[in-house]
């Protein structure tokens, strides 16, 4: 599918509102997803093309909580597996819904999340006593939500968040930060089924992923600006003080680091299912056989048709030479 400069940049730039958006409250995808049916994309592949470029924002996420230890491996791992097979079940589940009606579900669902976000501020979720057990938030509760993320998506960071806290009586900054390896693993799960469903756009999520990096370079910015005023004008942060200034180029160094890991990362997943279209567009792939080696009943119709015209022409001419 090609596009024009202009729609790629119209992408880049709503996904650098969306990532704007997650920072703050969650749903960038009720921005993307519009963004990429507008720019011409099929619903499916509409849905499979955010999962490209949500992937890369989760898993920074992830990636900068589990670096600062701010959460730990063993107590997410059992939640993140049942996150993962709920995503990749609902992602399968999407595959079989009919174009059309999924052209009307889609943006019911956004109007649905667009008012839970809007009226979500007046609900009273917090408890101090947990609603559920652990089994069955593990076993049910995440599960469920994975669905939902294979199948639609927008909201799920803020969905599993507020899960924790209503649910496990768990603090909402602790609850938060669970949340994003939660929605890593459904965003992969479901990146996954999509790829192998043929239903990713690389040039479109790529161009969104820029857009996302565009952001969180702003982010880490403004991070290192703060750390540089919190000094006070009294002190020179970059002679006297090791510690800020160690702290500032770390900051520095992770925000790169992550940054060029994840276009790494994501470049290959692109050229990866490049090469495997271009394969099958070439008429290599196992178990697709190549035109050349086609008996004369495979070949096109096209080919066909024109075979049996010069022979009604070369008939027609033979019975008038008698």
């Amino acid at each position: 599918m090609e596009f024009a400069l202009e729609t790629l940049l119209f992408l880049f730039f709503a996904a650098a509102i969306a990532g704007f958006m997650d920072t703050l409250a969650g749903g960038g995808g009720l921005i993307t997803i519009p963004a990429l049916v507008v720019s011409g994309v099929p619903p499916l592949a509409a849905l499979g093309t955010n999962k490209f470029q949500s992937s890369f924002g989760s898993g920074t996420a992830s990636f900068l909580l589990f670096k600062r230890k701010k959460i730990h491996w063993e107590t997410v791992r059992p939640l993140m597996l049942m996150a993962f097979i709920g995503s990749v079940i609902g992602s399968l589940l999407v595959q079989f819904i009919n174009t059309q009606l999924l052209s009307f579900i889609i943006p019911l669902v956004l109007i649905i999340i667009a008012t839970y976000f809007i009226s979500a501020p007046y609900f009273k979720l917090e408890t101090e006593i947990p609603r559920v057990s652990e089994r069955t938030y593990k076993n049910l509760v995440i599960p469920g939500i994975g669905i939902y993320d294979g199948m639609f998506g927008p909201g799920t960071g803020s969905f599993l968040a507020v899960a924790g806290v209503s649910l496990r009586a768990l603090e909402l900054i602790k609850a938060t930060a669970t949340a994003k390896p939660l929605n890593f693993a459904t965003n992969i799960a479901s990146l996954i089924v999509f790829i192998a469903a043929g239903q990713v756009i690389w040039l479109a999520g790529l161009a969104m992923i820029a857009g996302q990096i565009l952001q969180k370079c702003k982010v880490a910015v403004q991070r290192i600006t703060l750390d540089i005023e919190d000094l006070g004008d009294n002190r020179s942060w970059s002679c006297t003080n090791n510690y800020c200034a160690w702290d500032i180029s770390a900051e520095i160094a992770e925000a790169a680091f992550t940054t060029a890991t994840s276009a790494i990362v994501s470049g290959s997943i692109a050229v990866a299912g490049n090469t495997a279209y271009w394969l099958e567009s070439e008429g290599k792939c196992p178990g697709n056989k190549s035109i050349d080696n086609q008996t004369d009943n495979q070949k096109p119709a096209e080919q066909s048709n024109k075979h049996n015209t010069e022979y009604v022409i070369e008939e027609e001419i033979i019975t008038k030479k008698l």
